[in-house]
């Protein structure tokens, strides 16, 4: 049995392997073409208490089609893993874009109209939304900007993630770094709009 979990779960990580950096769905693409086979070859419930009452001669069936429903048992699992993984590492990403733009913003004392123009400078590389394949969505102004990804659920929630006290049905979950317009009646005399008003990457699983 632990043979040919292991074999199934070498298809799983190569799989997973092959979709890396084409997004969410690929990914999810990938796992479920398995999961179809295995439900495709696996017998029912009343098939399996069969075959363990049948002992020695059909022990080799009965162990293969109890490992068919462990690893079928394993795949939405590994899909929820691999979605808090690319959560964790889309929210670096966008923080350490967020400190890129800060220092481009110290340097020419003006927000990049394109995210390109922090690489090579700041930057070897300016990284790509894990969750959709595409480029992260930035959105500057002249006195800030907001720098998103779309998050698990794949939807453009405009920057937005979980509130306290939000309606069911309703979730946001965009990965978000913001600066927005200088609130003069509020912030420090001697601050300036990007200390004064910096938002960092957040998230809600």
């Amino acid at each position: 049995m632990l043979r040919d979990t292991n074999t199934h779960y070498d298809r799983l990580a190569k799989a997973l392997r092959e979709s890396c950096g084409q997004g969410k769905k690929a990914r999810e693409d990938a796992i479920s073409r398995i999961d179809a086979e295995l439900r495709a070859n696996r017998p029912s419930d009343g098939r399996i208490m069969l075959l363990a009452c049948g002992g020695r001669p059909f022990r080799s069936e009965s162990t293969g089609a109890i490992m068919n429903l462990l690893v079928g048992i394993l795949m939405p699992t590994l899909s929820k893993a691999c979605d808090f993984e690319d959560e964790a590492r889309m929210t670096h990403e966008v923080e350490v874009l967020a400190v890129a733009l800060a220092c481009f913003h110290a340097e020419s004392g003006r927000w990049p109209a394109e995210l390109k123009e922090l690489s090579p400078s700041l930057l070897k590389t300016i990284p790509i939304d894990r969750f959709s394949a595409k480029p992260l969505v930035y959105k500057p102004s002249k006195k800030g900007y907001l720098l998103y990804s779309v998050g698990k659920n794949m939807r453009d929630d405009g920057g937005l993630c979980n509130t306290p006290g939000q309606v069911a049905g309703e979730k946001t979950d965009d990965i978000a770094a913001e600066v927005p317009p200088a609130d003069t009646t509020s912030k420090p005399a001697d601050a300036t709009p990007a200390e004064a008003a910096s938002k960092p990457a957040a998230s809600q699983p």
